[in-house]
């Protein structure tokens, strides 16, 4: 799980975050990390990307765009490549 994780974050040069040893939000990351589900849709004339997360045992879903700016990625972030 851990090559899949570090493989999300390099993809926007944002890999530097989950090398950082400071666990000052410990339980958040793993409940995030732990629940983490990215969903592709394809169809004939469409690309849906959907992610869902808990936080706080809270379900949080958005499509993937969203996602992007909340945590300021880039808007164009590909996951497929």
């Amino acid at each position: 799980m851990l090559d899949d994780i570090r493989w999300l974050f390099a993809r926007d040069s944002v890999g530097h975050y989950i090398e950082i040893k400071e666990h000052t939000y410990r339980n958040l990351t793993l409940e995030f990390l732990g629940t983490l589900h990215i969903e592709v849709t394809r169809g004939p004339q469409c690309q849906a990307r959907y992610i869902s997360f808990y936080l706080q045992g809270q379900l949080y879903e958005l499509n993937l765009g969203t996602f992007n700016i909340i945590f300021d990625f880039s808007p164009c972030m590909d996951l497929l490549n």
